[in-house]
Parts: structure tokens; sequence; C-alpha cells
């Protein structure tokens, strides 16, 4: 828990120094989509599976949050559903830190990764950036949360690992395609209809002639 905690302090004043302010504030309705879509974030995750009262499972929907907003703002959201979700139902405080780690920046460090590899094709179709990153970006969030978590808990000695992957990892595994499902509906409805709210959408590569 300390690990998880320091880490998670010290990823927030990253965070927190180099995010772009300035840009964001420039657009007023991308503040408030931030702040609909990280309220939106605590209400989701309200709606959990537990499991011997270790586990939650729940849809991350952190892909959709780091295409609308960019990988910093996006963790920043993460952070403010997470203690919006907290003050509506309280769990241990000492497991905060591991909360942010496996909830908000596992996820969206395998987004990252699914759009540095979108950025890689060659194809400069929009259902590339929209199927690509969304849905199987989603898809990729979940596994590197799945394999950072048993990375923990194999380190530290914390849970059984054989446990863990016989009795609880058929549950993320049906996690997958709702995972991508609903945070690929969300980047093709708002790239489709408000293009320029999605920070990490290039209208240029994927809709010009060229």
């Amino acid at each position: 828990m300390w690990f998880s905690t320091i880490s998670a302090c010290l990823i927030m004043l990253l965070i927190v120094l180099f995010a772009p302010w300035r840009a964001f504030f420039s657009v007023s309705q991308r503040v408030l989509l931030w702040l609909f879509y990280a309220f939106s974030l605590a209400s989701v995750w309200l709606l959990e599976v537990k499991v011997a009262d270790v586990f939650s499972v729940h849809l991350s929907m952190m892909t959709a949050a780091v295409f609308l907003f960019g990988f910093r703002l996006a963790i920043l959201a993460g952070v403010f559903g997470l203690f919006a979700h907290q003050l509506v139902s309280p769990f241990m405080w000492d497991v905060l830190g591991l909360n942010f780690l496996l909830t908000v920046v596992m996820p969206a460090v395998g987004t990252y990764i699914a759009l540095k590899i979108v950025a890689l094709v060659p194809i400069n179709n929009l259902f590339v950036f929209i199927l690509g990153g969304g849905f199987f970006g989603a898809i990729l969030s979940v596994l590197v949360t799945v394999a950072s978590g048993l990375a923990l808990f194999g380190i530290f000695n914390a849970w059984s690992l054989t446990v863990v992957i016989k009795d609880h990892l058929w549950l993320y595994g049906m996690s997958l395609f709702p995972e991508g499902f609903i945070n690929g509906a969300i980047v093709s409805t708002t790239t489709v209809l408000w293009p320029h709210l999605v920070k990490t959408y290039d209208d240029h590569r994927y809709l010009d002639d060229s």
C-alpha cells in the first residue's frame, strides 16, 4: 500500500505540473465535457461486481477519456471520478493509491500504447482510429491493468496468484467486450459529431484526400 500511495503521489505531482492547462481552459466546451465525464466515471464505477471483498470489477471507460482529453487530463478526470466515488461509496483510504494505479493510470497507459500503435498504421482511415484505438484500445487497457495487478500482487506477495488466476481472472475476460464496445461507442459518436473536442483526433490525416 505504501508503494502504491507514494507512486500515486509522484504521478499526480507530474500530471499537475505538466498538464496542458492553457489549452484546456481555452475551450469552455472541453472544460464542461471534462467535468461531465469525470462525474460519469464515478457513476459507472459505482456499478461494480465485488469478489471476495478484495476485487471489484467494473467498466473503466478511461480509454475514451484519453481519446477526448489526452493522457494527462484523462488521469485528472479519473482522479476526480475516484474521489467522487469515494464520497458516495466510501472505501478504505489506505487503498486509494492502489485504486488510482489500477483504475486510472494503467488503463490510461494501455490506451496510450494503443494510440501509438494506431499512429504507426499506414492506412489513413477513420475506422482505424475508431475501431483500432477505441475498441481494441479499451481491450488493451484491460489487459494492461490485469497484468499490472498480477505483477503487484506477485512482487509484494499480497495475494496468491494461483487463486487470482484460477478463480477471478475470468471476470476480467468477460469485461473485455463490454469495455471495448462502450469506449468504442463513445469515441465514434464524439469523433463524428464533435471532432474538435477529441484531443487525439487528426481530421487532416483521416479525412483529407491526400
